[in-house]
């Protein structure tokens, strides 16, 4: 299966928050950032089971 470039926006806060406990449980490399965010991706993906109705304006 192969990669896909996404961009997201988020909040400073949470942006600042994120990086810092990626360092502190993955270390500080190359592509770590990327890793932490698949693994977040995956772990919400798997625990939120149920869709929830989308409201579109």
């Amino acid at each position: 299966m192969g990669k896909v470039k996404t961009t997201i926006e988020i909040e400073e806060g949470l942006d600042e928050q994120f990086r810092k406990a990626v360092i502190e449980r993955k270390g500080f490399h190359k592509g770590v950032l990327g890793e932490a965010v698949e693994e977040a991706i995956s772990l919400w993906v798997q625990t939120d089971s149920k869709p929830k109705k989308v409201e579109q304006a």
